[in-house]
């Protein structure tokens, strides 16, 4: 069967006598749908969703912000059998000087699975993942952290905590 994709712009009440498997495939997105990864990730209804990153590198020039009216979001590529942490098909490349790749703040019950967060800017020297506020239910699965050969720069920090808590690394 071919499942409604949820595009953002629904009027009224949908669920009203639709089947939950349609309800659940609603919340998937597929990022290939859109543009860019921001536009992408803005598509997710304020209750959650997934959004799914098929194989490929996908650079971002401005940072990937989850704020407090964003929770429940899942970031999902297709995980593979890992031989080690980069063995994942999906990058998702900061391309910018400055900044962060992504940004939760006061981010609630947030994933990130099989996907690898990259730098290649050869002056990069921020923090790549910034998680802070309160910020709770975090987690990142088979994923990898790391700058893009020919980088001459390390970042100041991959992955930087602050005031935050019930974060879950594994796999990594």
């Amino acid at each position: 069967p071919i499942f409604p994709r949820h595009d953002g712009n629904f009027k009224g009440d949908l669920t009203k006598n639709v089947p939950y498997v349609l309800q659940q495939a609603a919340e998937t997105i597929n990022v290939g749908d859109y543009p860019t990864v921001a536009l992408a990730l803005a598509a997710i209804p304020a209750s959650g969703g997934e959004l799914f990153f098929p194989c490929g590198t996908y650079n971002v020039s401005t940072p990937l912000i989850i704020g407090n009216s964003q929770q429940h979001i899942r970031l999902k590529g297709p995980v593979a059998t890992r031989s080690n942490a980069y063995s994942q098909c999906v990058n998702l490349n900061y391309t910018a000087a400055s900044g962060s790749l992504l940004v939760l703040h006061n981010a609630v019950d947030f994933e990130i699975d099989g996907i690898n967060l990259t730098y290649s800017h050869a002056s990069y020297a921020d923090s790549l993942v910034v998680v802070d506020g309160t910020s709770a239910e975090i987690v990142f699965r088979n994923s990898g952290f790391r700058g893009i050969a020919g980088s001459s720069q390390a970042a100041a920090r991959l992955l930087y905590l602050k005031a935050t808590y019930d974060v879950t690394i594994e796999h990594c």
